[in-house]
């Protein structure tokens, strides 16, 4: 009886504190990990799409965006990104995304873990002219989404 006790309250606790969310997609796990960092502000749900980041270091790299960028925000932004992964590393997967309206370039490293694929780094940039913007822009076969959250 003790034992079952034991293993409810392990569970319940594991829960309560929140376990790293995964996925098998990692495209979708670096869509959904810019929309709760840079959209949403819910780190800790990012964190949880994570594995070695700290919240703080995630609200560092949302925070390069300056602040003008983020009053034009109105709730859809939208997100080109590419694969930039090496061939042969079928367990480390890595994305850069180009969010148009905060003019940001952000990198993600993503890790194969036993139960999916979580975030395992994270850099963000912001360029400092357009030319460099221009050119990465052009350079490289870019894919597009719309990404959007919902407004009370």
């Amino acid at each position: 009886m003790r034992l079952k006790i034991f293993i409810s309250l392990l569970v319940l606790m594991t829960a309560l504190l929140g376990c790293n969310k995964t996925t098998d997609n990692p495209k979708e796990l670096t869509l959904s990990f810019f929309k709760e960092a840079w959209m949403k502000h819910d780190f800790n749900e990012a964190k949880s799409l994570t594995e070695n980041i700290s919240i703080s270091e995630i609200k560092n790299e949302t925070q390069k965006v300056p602040e003008g960028y983020w009053k034009q925000f109105n709730k859809n932004i939208e997100v080109y990104y590419r694969d930039i992964s090496q061939e042969g590393k079928e367990d480390v997967k890595s994305y850069i995304l180009y969010a148009v309206g905060f003019r940001t370039f952000i990198n993600l490293e993503l890790k194969k873990a036993s139960s999916g694929w979580v975030i395992n780094d994270i850099q963000s940039k912001l360029p400092n002219d357009s030319k460099y913007t221009i050119e990465q822009m052009k350079k490289y076969d870019w894919k597009g989404t719309e990404i959007q959250i919902k407004t009370n």
